[in-house]
């Protein structure tokens, strides 16, 4: 079979029916590669369990799964340069079926991860986009850029040179960069707290509603950070002309800047 050909490979379940109920819960386990581009795209899909994401230096995309009895298939298959991973519940289905998938993908490849009630677990090479609704998020990537949603749940990002845009509900953000080419940050009931080695001369934003902010730069670093808040306006760090500016607000959370 031409590996660059559009595959797709759709996994029924069956369930032993002498099976102990320890065993019924897993009902089948998958392990499939697909060839794709080296700097392709990989999008992935589930309901609940957990996506496990790591780069490695070959050009193709391992598929391992352990899924659950109420999962009807995984869709597994070529879309472009790239790969679709999709967990398929059985129609009107109305409770979570569980999948724990774990994914190589190439260094270079894009990368989407979109689940609803599972945790997303990531180190990646290229850009990442990882939305979750409960679940929390772990990524570690090398950029250029990171867009990672949550609504409940934490978010816990290592990076090198990255653009950065982050949004969460009731969960934390805690984001530790090398150097940080742009920010967005957003977040209602959670904190955020931001530790950058460099920052480049962008738009950098920042507003939460009753989540702190902590922000922590090297020492000697040209930031100003322009603060709003309920109570009052301000200015925190560097004001001399030309200091990199981020624009802060909160509604009744607490706005702190460190030096180390």
């Amino acid at each position: 079979m031409n590996p660059f050909a559009l595959t797709a490979i759709s996994v029924a379940l069956t369930c032993s029916a002498c099976a102990s109920p320890a065993q019924a819960s897993i009902s089948k386990k998958v392990d499939e590669s697909i060839a794709v581009e080296p700097d392709g795209r990989v999008d992935i899909t589930n309901v609940s369990g957990s996506v496990r994401v790591r780069m490695w230096d070959r050009a193709e995309v391992r598929l391992r799964a352990s899924l659950g009895e109420d999962v009807e298939s995984v869709e597994f298959e070529r879309k472009g340069g790239g790969v679709k991973i999709r967990v398929v519940l059985p129609k009107n289905w109305i409770r979570d079926g569980h999948a724990d998938l774990v994914v190589d993908i190439p260094s270079r490849a894009a990368l989407h991860v979109d689940v609803v009630n599972a945790s997303v677990d990531v180190e990646a090479g290229a850009e990442v986009d990882l939305q979750t609704v409960n679940g929390d998020i772990t990524a570690k990537t090398i950029g250029p850029r990171a867009r990672l949603r949550t609504v409940n749940g934490d978010i816990d990002l290592v990076g090198t040179e990255l653009a950065l845009d982050v949004s969460t509900v009731s969960g934390d953000v805690v984001a530790r960069v090398d150097r940080l080419k742009k920010l967005r940050a957003r977040s209602v009931s959670g904190d955020l707290e931001l530790r950058a080695d460099a920052i480049d001369d962008a738009s950098h934003e920042i507003d939460s509603q009753s989540g702190d902010v902590h922000l922590t730069f090297p020492e000697g670093a040209p930031v100003r950070v322009n603060t709003r808040s309920f109570r009052e306006r301000g200015v925190l760090g560097d004001a001399r002309e030309g200091a990199v500016t981020i624009d802060a607000s909160t509604f009744s959370g607490r706005l702190e800047l460190k030096r180390r």
